[in-house]
């Protein structure tokens, strides 16, 4: 009935992801980056198991190394009910760190200390491929039930061309693939798009989409999106436009944050939500598909505000 500060903090909180845990709604996870005394900034996380009504004590999620800080944090139960959290823990000057994994067998009140990790900063070159890994579960029941999946991009800070990352684990976790590049001849990000972060989502039917940006005249000659889908564990991938569009340009201060979505309860059908500047200012636009991506609708724009209001 009213809303509660989960993360109570006096000093930076932010960064939030939640997850619900899927056999039992009841049962909630939070965790952000927040400041810790003392230390560098880590990942805090709190459980409820009464709908958000009562919380748990913050626990603090491990690093890797004593000197790194730790970011964008992503949350998954798997089909035993523990919870996974996935995020940068990293140190900068001199660079070192990756992206992690890290496990909680009691529904997120505590964490092990054991990390895995899914990919180094330097796998590829100086190109830091460790920002924004979001982290993505099958839990169809079928043949790929469990698979952990995790997608990433240059930091913020590396000047474009960039491509985004892709990883797998068929363990839990505990190992992960060798990293490859999520886009491919014919569907390529291109050279002008300095963060092309992707989100992900699996199917019921156990079929991983991931969308994300692109811009190469050769192949479309507006910018958009471009969807990558696997029915083979993310061993290999088919590709397809999404969606593309003429665009006025983002506002500077935006977060410009966007996420694929899959129905529990029809394969084909899939979402895609993004702010993007279409008619004068930001809007929230949502798109579907109910062919698993073959064909999109037109955007709808959510926000019922006055257009180019500013």
């Amino acid at each position: 009935p009213t809303n509660q500060n989960v993360s109570g903090g006096l000093i930076f909180e932010g960064e939030p992801y939640m997850a619900i845990n899927p056999s039992n709604p009841q049962h909630i996870v939070v965790a952000w980056i927040g400041f810790v005394f003392q230390q560098p900034s880590g990942i805090k996380s709190r459980a409820s198991f009464d709908g958000g009504q009562t919380w748990s004590t913050t626990a603090i999620l491990p690093h890797f190394r004593p000197t790194y800080k730790s970011a964008d944090p992503s949350l998954v139960f798997d089909t035993n009910g523990d919870v996974l959290a996935c995020y940068v823990d990293y140190r900068q000057s001199p660079d070192s760190g990756g992206t992690f994994v890290v496990r909680s067998t009691n529904g997120g009140l505590t964490w092990g200390t054991t990390m895995h990790q899914v990919i180094d900063a330097y796998e590829d070159g100086l190109k830091l491929p460790v920002d924004r890994p979001w982290l993505t579960i099958d839990r169809s029941g079928g043949a790929f039930d469990g698979n952990l999946y995790v997608t990433t991009k240059p930091a913020p800070w590396v000047p474009a061309p960039n491509r985004p990352y892709f990883m797998r684990s068929t363990d839990g976790g505990n190992s992960w693939s060798n990293w490859q590049y999520l886009d491919a001849t014919g569907f390529l990000v291109g050279n002008l798009i300095a963060a092309p972060m992707a989100t992900s989502a699996v199917a019921a039917d156990g079929n991983l989409h991931i969308l994300y940006p692109s811009y190469v005249p050769s192949q479309n000659l507006l910018p958009g999106y471009l969807l990558a889908s696997s029915s083979d564990g993310g061993a290999t991938f088919q590709y397809k436009e999404a969606w593309f569009s003429l665009i006025n340009g983002n506002d500077s201060l935006i977060k410009a944050g966007y996420q694929l979505l899959t129905d529990p309860s029809d394969a084909n059908h899939i979402a895609f939500v993004t702010p993007q500047n279409l008619l004068g200012d930001q809007d929230i636009y949502y798109l579907e598909s109910t062919d698993a991506g073959l064909n999109w609708a037109a955007p709808v724009r959510v926000n019922d505000d006055a257009t180019a209001n500013g």
